[in-house]
């Protein structure tokens, strides 16, 4: 690192070497390993020491790429191993009609059938038999307590106070220079926020939960949660109503509860009043907002959810246009005071939607791959090559799996 990032290493550090051995404490006896792995030391830098000025947390956009850089050496060492011969003789993979069109063309042995070269679930990351390994878990909980209940998004804040005063210790700083306190502030919400609803039983008792975290497109992170609440039937409107709610509260009852709404939780402006919104799609709203106004809740025959939007004429002014409940996305009011971020709760729709829902989970990063390869009917594609060719990655990502 020091030789790809001169200026970051002024003293010509030596960086991450296989030879770095742990500081001798009383609890070294019960460790069996006694050097440092390459994500300990990374995870050593990212972090701020009171006598340590650490220059690679201190460069803004050198900062990331140095991030970044770290993570992808974590991840072709991790890969170094399921590359190895000894690993990849052991298995082999193919398609029944692949087997069938080499039995037809004289090919007998099994050692010539298959992918030579497979990335299987095991490898944490991203790859494709992983996440459709959790897609299968996720199904295999469905078929055990049914359908699931609460549909949960949690998006970070990068204004949340803990961050905006770590980031104050040195000045110019911004979330997008730290993705360290970004992901280790997330973390720690996260872990309340699932002790909520888990263990404190804020939606009610917990049968199952499942959840996955993604970056977005800038990365920042969030989770997708999915709930099984343990009751005898599913929602009914009244419960939809008790856990869940799509319009502003009254400013003159719940003062913080309607600036918390007006803060994280309108769409838009967008339509007619903002066409170049993202959420526009050949000139409509691809998330179907503004929605109508609707007294109270009820359950459509198709399984779908129509929340109440009662026309009461509380708005909130956001980029100069005035929105009012058109426009709310459902949340629940007292987590969103708590924890002062973007929580979208939903209810599932019971109509078979579970599949979708748990595909939607397990789908992995965004990605997007044209190419043209001759077919051969003995050797496939190097599944390592494929993950590879198609990864991307953000600063916050790299960070969180570093941390």
């Amino acid at each position: 690192m020091s030789m790809q990032y001169p200026i970051l290493f002024p003293y010509g550090e030596d960086g991450y070497h296989e030879n770095i051995t742990y500081r001798r404490c009383a609890r070294l006896q019960a460790i069996k390993r006694k050097k440092s792995t390459m994500v300990e030391y990374f995870a050593y830098r990212l972090h701020d020491k009171a006598d340590d000025f650490n220059t690679p947390m201190r460069c803004k956009r050198g900062t990331q790429a140095y991030v970044i850089d770290a993570y992808c050496c974590m991840e072709e060492s991790r890969l170094s191993h399921y590359r190895s011969k000894t690993f990849q003789l052991k298995y082999r993979t193919t398609s029944f009609s692949e087997v069938s069109t080499m039995v037809h063309s004289g090919i007998t042995e099994a050692s010539d059938a298959g992918q030579q070269v497979i990335l299987p679930s095991s490898y944490i990351g991203g790859g494709a038999r992983y996440l459709y390994q959790n897609y299968l878990d996720s199904v295999a909980l469905c078929r055990k307590y049914g359908c699931p209940d609460l549909f949960i998004t949690f998006t970070s804040n990068s204004l949340w106070s803990e961050v905006t005063q770590a980031l104050a210790i040195i000045p110019g700083q911004h979330s997008a220079d730290r993705p360290d306190i970004i992901n280790r502030v997330f973390h720690v919400k996260l872990h309340l926020f699932m002790d909520d609803i888990v263990k404190k039983k804020f939606f009610g008792p917990v049968t199952a939960v499942v959840y996955t975290i993604e970056f977005q497109k800038r990365g920042l992170p969030h989770v997708h949660i999915i709930l099984w609440l343990d009751k005898s039937g599913p929602l009914t409107p009244a419960d939809i109503d008790r856990l869940i709610s799509a319009q502003l509260p009254d400013p003159s009852i719940d003062r913080v509860g309607y600036d918390a709404v007006a803060a994280f939780m309108m769409h838009g402006p967008c339509g007619d009043a903002n066409p170049h919104c993202s959420c526009m799609v050949d000139g409509k709203c691809s998330k179907n907002y503004p929605k109508e106004y609707y007294e109270k809740t009820t359950i459509l025959p198709n399984g779908h959810v129509r929340y109440a939007r009662p026309k009461n004429d509380i708005i909130v002014a956001k980029n100069g246009i005035s929105l009012d409940n058109w426009h709310v996305v459902p949340h629940n009011v007292d987590l969103l005071v708590k924890y002062e971020a973007h929580i979208n709760v939903e209810r599932v729709n019971r109509d078979g939607m579970e599949k979708y829902l748990f595909k939607y989970v397990a789908k992995g990063f965004d990605c997007s791959r044209v190419g043209l390869k001759r077919k051969r009917a003995c050797a496939g594609t190097n599944e390592i090559h494929d993950y590879l060719e198609c990864r991307c990655i953000a600063p916050n990502e790299a960070a969180w799996r570093l941390l």
